[in-house]
């Protein structure tokens, strides 16, 4: 392999990292980060009135959420829903119509954490 070939090897190599850390900043990152490891969840309840449309999951580190983390409708007044998450310290962001907030929470391993909202978030 001569010098020009190893130096593209070494490109490529060096992109991937690059877009692969870039990716988490974006994602928020994957909420099971070894799934073999120990879970958690963090359920979110909503007792306020009004419904949620974006929950928006990061670990405590990142500095941006990502994407939505709901895979389905939204959590209505009164209604929850049960994220599965890696044990740690995780943020959370939610926005709905006249709803705004966030919070940071503990996930620990084989447990629930729950978060809720009535107009602020808590745990």
């Amino acid at each position: 392999m001569n010098h020009l070939s190893r130096l593209s090897v070494v490109s490529v190599a060096l992109v991937g990292v690059l877009v692969s850390g870039c990716a988490a900043m974006l994602t928020g990152g994957p909420l099971i980060e070894d799934p073999n490891g120990p879970i958690g969840t963090m359920t979110f309840v909503n007792h306020s009135s009004r419904d949620i449309h974006n929950v928006y999951l990061t670990r405590c580190s990142n500095s941006t959420y990502g994407g939505n983390r709901l895979d389905g409708p939204d959590i209505e007044g009164g209604g929850k829903h049960t994220f599965k998450m890696s044990p740690g310290c995780w943020s959370i962001r939610i926005d709905g119509k006249g709803t705004r907030g966030t919070k940071s929470f503990e996930v620990v391993a084989n447990q629930d954490v729950v978060v809720t909202y009535d107009g602020r978030i808590k745990e």
